[in-house]
């Protein structure tokens, strides 16, 4: 599942797994308790999420939206691709609805990561398919506060990032914004490519690396 703060002390929690399936449900958790929220278009475990507070809206990306073989070993899972955003009723949470359940990624990205950034998101790594991180990275850029479903996709350039892919692959990781708005990726998983399928198992990523937002 993925969570994300809305306002001083509500967590927006959606997606995650139950026996046999993934959950398609949002929820949102106080100090008092859980209220009920809106439902996923497309149940999914280990998506990402942000909320973007200045359209009152979470965006939820990727995750896994096909049943694991393996349900404790995520990362020889089949990423989505999709996207799909949560509408918030400040004035009303479990009034909130999901729209955009069809908005298409560049990539799929089983547990891959998200941060805000000037105009829109960054959605990087993941995994793609089984024994496979991704090592691309991209840019959701919306033009107005209520063009939700239709963000300007593109893949970041140089003169937008330090790179247009990071140093390696990797999944599950963090990006911590510094001052002045960059982003730091550190840790997360990632596998060796070279051994087969087969043999592959998920082996934690050492490097960190610095992404310079424009």
């Amino acid at each position: 599942l993925s969570a994300g703060l809305v306002g001083p002390v509500t967590v927006a929690v959606s997606g995650g797994m139950r026996v046999g399936a993934f959950g398609p449900d949002v929820d949102f958790v106080t100090p008092t308790g859980a209220l009920l929220g809106p439902t996923l278009a497309v149940p999914r475990s280990h998506p990402a999420a942000e909320v973007s507070a200045g359209r009152d809206a979470v965006l939820v990306a990727g995750g896994f939206a096909t049943l694991l073989d393996d349900p404790t070993r995520p990362s020889m899972g089949t990423g989505s691709a999709s996207f799909e955003v949560i509408r918030l009723n400040l004035q009303n949470l479990g009034a909130s609805t999901a729209v955009c359940g069809d908005g298409a990624l560049q990539a799929r990205r089983g547990d891959g990561v998200i941060a805000s950034i000037p105009g829109g998101f960054l959605l990087a790594g993941g995994i793609a398919g089984p024994g496979d991180a991704s090592v691309t990275a991209e840019q959701m850029i919306f033009d107005g506060a209520d063009d939700l479903c239709n963000p300007t996709p593109f893949s970041p350039s140089d003169s937008v990032l330090v790179r247009s892919t990071m140093l390696g692959p990797r999944a599950g990781f963090r990006l911590t914004p510094l001052i002045g708005g960059d982003l730091l990726a550190t840790g997360g998983y990632t596998f060796d490519t070279t051994l087969p399928l087969d043999s592959r198992s998920a082996q934690s990523a050492r490097t960190a690396e610095l992404y310079i937002v424009g």
